[in-house]
């Protein structure tokens, strides 16, 4: 069923054990939510806000079960590359806001996986979308539950359709591999790679999805370029050391600070619509 931001819903089915809740949360953001409760917009300003209001205006009873799906970055939770965060982890929220659900029942990130307790659980996706995931073993969860309290989670792997590599070294050894129908990143070390060197590659791997050559030319190369990036990963961050570079040491003051922000809520805001 569509929710609005900032609502949920929630069924209520009746078994043996009771009364059992299943609460749907969609994705809450600080400006989805505003615009839900615009007398406590002034208390918005982060997502773990956002959440933190939205459940304020849901109370449970927990003395009855209640489990709880979401889709929001939980601090602690492990990320690969396939997977974006908003910059400077700022989309992440804390799992005691979840304490009040028995379970918690969360989508997003690929990797399976528990944050803070057991019975909060990412199920993963079931397939493997990057070479970041090459070791993630892919399942599905099936979870057991009965009187209040009791719970309990069964992994089942999933098999994948193929296996996948990232394989390192020169030309003429990968050439000699065993063929294979996996899918792999090859990252080449050559010095003077063959201009066909990919197309080579695939006679023996003709599921070769990624080629990298990786030498003392592109390695000089990347290094000149990281030369030039910022160590942060936090926007403001970035600003403030630019200005501080810049401009002898200069910050931004609170009123340019809450400025800055309002910029990248409304930018946020468009592409939402867009």
């Amino acid at each position: 069923a569509d929710t609005e931001p900032g609502t949920i819903q929630t069924f209520t089915v009746t078994d043996e054990f009771g009364p059992l809740h299943l609460h749907l949360m969609p994705f809450c953001t600080p400006v989805s939510v505003r615009q839900q409760y615009p007398d406590e917009a002034d208390s918005i300003k982060t997502y773990e806000d956002a959440v933190r209001t939205v459940l304020s205006h849901h109370p449970v009873n927990t003395g009855e079960r209640n489990l709880l799906a979401a889709h929001q970055f939980l601090t602690g939770a492990s990320v690969c590359d396939s997977e974006e965060l908003a910059i400077g982890g700022l989309e992440n929220i804390s799992a005691a806001l979840f304490d009040d659900f028995d379970y918690v029942a969360l989508g997003h990130l690929h990797g399976p996986q528990h944050v803070s307790r057991e019975t909060i659980r990412y199920a993963g996706s079931p397939l493997r979308y990057s070479f970041s995931e090459v070791h993630q073993n892919k399942s599905v969860t099936l979870i057991d539950i009965r009187e209040k309290g009791c719970i309990t989670a069964e992994i089942i792997p999933l098999a994948q359709p193929h296996g996948m590599q990232v394989l390192t070294g020169d030309f003429d050894t990968l050439m000699q591999a065993p063929q294979s129908e996996d899918y792999v990143k090859i990252i080449l070390t050559d010095e003077c790679p063959p201009p066909d060197a990919s197309r080579a590659l695939r006679t023996v791997f003709p599921n070769l999805l990624q080629f990298i050559v990786k030498n003392s030319k592109t390695e000089a190369e990347r290094d000149d370029s990281q030369s030039y990036m910022p160590d942060q990963t936090d926007f403001m961050e970035i600003l403030s050391g630019f200005l501080a570079s810049q401009y002898q040491g200069v910050s931004l003051n609170e009123t340019q600070t809450a400025v800055v922000r309002e910029i990248l809520d409304q930018m946020e805001k468009e592409g939402a619509a867009s």
